[in-house]
């Protein structure tokens, strides 16, 4: 009775051995994946549920935050509360990059700490104007891009906009009379 075993004799004088009846805790046990190895194989285990099942909550088993990152990065593309949730730098900043592709959102890559990825992010939300630090350089490309040369903020910026579009209007917001003249004259 100790080993769970019962003898009991059985027609004939045989003795029959008898199985010990599994208690629902041992069923209970043996049902639960990823429970047989390690705590490193157990994560391995549950990361790869989650790939196959594409289930997020097997994520929530892991222990080692690199795995714990690399599960959540299968579901982050597409979720912007899991990506924020990732600890490694580097892919939360591509998930986050990701998402503000996909949402059109200079805020998500401004939740970006590396300078170099956020700068990169922004390159994929904002209109490529808006990148130039420099106000006059910026003022130009807005005005060749609208193809307006009234969002120009500057005289250098009208007689580049004239040069560019070989348009001579520009070069009538010039404010001295004689660098409008000249630079008339010049695009003409």
């Amino acid at each position: 009775m100790i080993f769970g075993c019962v003898q009991q004799p059985g027609q004939n004088g045989q003795i029959v051995v008898q199985e010990p009846v599994a208690t629902p805790q041992q069923n209970a046990t043996a049902a639960t994946p990823c429970s047989a190895g390690n705590v490193l194989q157990n994560d391995g285990c549950f990361l790869s549920l989650a790939k196959e099942k594409n289930n997020l909550a097997y994520c929530g088993n892991i222990y080692s935050t690199d795995k714990l990152d690399e599960c959540y990065a299968n579901f982050a593309n597409q979720n912007l509360d899991v990506c924020k949730m990732i600890r490694s730098t580097s892919l939360r900043a591509t998930c986050l990059t990701e998402n503000a592709k996909m949402n059109k959102s200079e805020d998500i890559c401004n939740l970006i700490d590396n300078m170099d990825a956020r700068a990169n992010c922004l390159k994929y939300v904002l209109p490529r104007c808006k990148l130039i630090l420099d106000p006059d350089s910026r003022s130009l490309c807005m005005a060749l891009e609208k193809g307006d040369y009234t969002l120009c903020q500057s005289d250098s910026c009208f007689v580049q906009y004239a040069q560019n579009k070989s348009e001579a209007s520009a070069c009538d917001l010039v404010k001295s009379d004689p660098d409008r003249f000249y630079f008339m004259a010049l695009v003409m």
